[in-house]
């Protein structure tokens, strides 16, 4: 068991908020050492990005290149909405 914690200064956004969390996620489970993870988030367009095997131009598509980039590192990951 285990808990994270981050700080974003100056995001205005939402949209951008909810991937940077997610980036963070993965970012979390890398450094704790997992190989197969599920993520869970609560924006749906977002997970949708996250699944979708073409890109975007959408602000966050940024972020989604670089949790991808990550995800490459996991034996198993998926991106779920609840």
């Amino acid at each position: 068991m285990a808990a994270y914690s981050v700080s974003h200064h100056d995001v205005t956004d939402a949209f951008i908020t909810q991937a940077l969390a997610c980036k963070q996620v993965v970012l979390f489970a890398r450094d704790m050492g997992f190989s197969s993870v599920i993520i869970e988030g609560d924006s749906l367009a977002a997970i949708k990005k996250l699944n979708a095997s073409n890109s975007d131009k959408s602000i966050i598509s940024p972020i989604v290149h670089d949790i991808k980039v990550l995800a490459r590192g996991f034996d198993n990951i998926s991106f779920h909405f609840v």
